[in-house]
């Protein structure tokens, strides 16, 4: 199945994992900068809402413009 992308205004807010689509300008001091892809969820504390992605990194919501779920890993689904 292919996966499009998504407004981000209706990006899950509950903590999901999701790629999302960074506007490159915003995030840089280029505003020549190339759009990025980053894996992140959404999380809001104490009032304070941004993206925060597999690094650690904190990025504020205007950042990105875009968001589509990740995709099922191959095969089989495992618990541990």
């Amino acid at each position: 199945m292919t996966q499009t992308w998504k407004p981000i205004d209706t990006a899950p807010e509950d903590g999901t994992e999701i790629k999302l689509l960074m506007d490159g300008s915003y995030c840089a001091q280029n505003k020549d900068a190339k759009d990025f892809i980053v894996i992140a969820n959404y999380y809001n504390f104490s009032g304070c809402a941004f993206w925060i992605d597999s690094h650690d990194e904190i990025w504020p919501l205007g950042a990105a413009t875009h968001w589509m779920p990740l995709p099922s890993g191959p095969g089989k689904e495992t618990t541990c």
